[in-house]
Formats: structure tokens, sequence, C-alpha cells
């Protein structure tokens, strides 16, 4: 449904971002150190949802979701820039499929 996606600005200094898939298709945070990334509610299994994060790096280590799926198995590296990832999954989170949709944007 168009007109429904709305941003959710996250700043934080805990190392850890849980992104609700329940409040929007958009995720934007800066990282102060090495972070994990965890994504909760899903939609059920057969309803596919697409998403993306935007990370404003400071070049820590960002760990992803081990059910998280990369081009060749390998998760991208994170860099001191901003980057922007897309994500899919159509099996109420069982797997993700990720890949890195830009790095280094001004």
């Amino acid at each position: 449904e168009l007109g429904t996606d709305s941003v959710h600005q996250y700043s934080t200094v805990a190392y850890t971002q849980t992104l609700d898939l329940s409040t929007g298709s958009y995720f934007s945070f800066t990282p102060s150190g090495a972070t994990t990334v965890s994504f909760t509610n899903a939609p059920a299994s057969g309803k596919a949802i697409g998403f993306s994060v935007e990370i404003n790096g400071d070049g820590s280590a960002i760990t992803w979701p081990t059910s998280v799926k990369w081009p060749a198995g390998v998760a991208p590296t994170a860099t001191a820039s901003k980057e922007v990832y897309a994500f899919v999954t159509t099996d109420g989170g069982t797997s993700y499929y990720g890949k890195l949709a830009g790095s280094d944007i001004a």
C-alpha cells in the first residue's frame, strides 16, 4: 500500500540494534562500537517483506543475524561511511536474503 512506509531513526550507545519489521520497511542507525543487529516480527511464512537498513558507519564491526544469507555466503565488511543494505524474507523470518545495496554514500 502506497504511503504507509515510515522511517525509524535509532541513535544509541548500546551495542545491539533490534529492528521491528512490524513498524516499517526502512531503518537507520548510527553505531558507536561493534553492534549486533537482530530482526523481529517478520510477517507469516508465505508473505514476502522487503526492507532496507541504513547504517551511518563509524568503522565498527556489524554482526548480522545468522539467518541472513549473503551473496557467496559472506557478509559485507562495515566501513566508516553511510551504507544501505537490502533484505527480503518469505518464510516468516527463518531466513533472510541480504545484499549491500550501496556504500560510501555521500
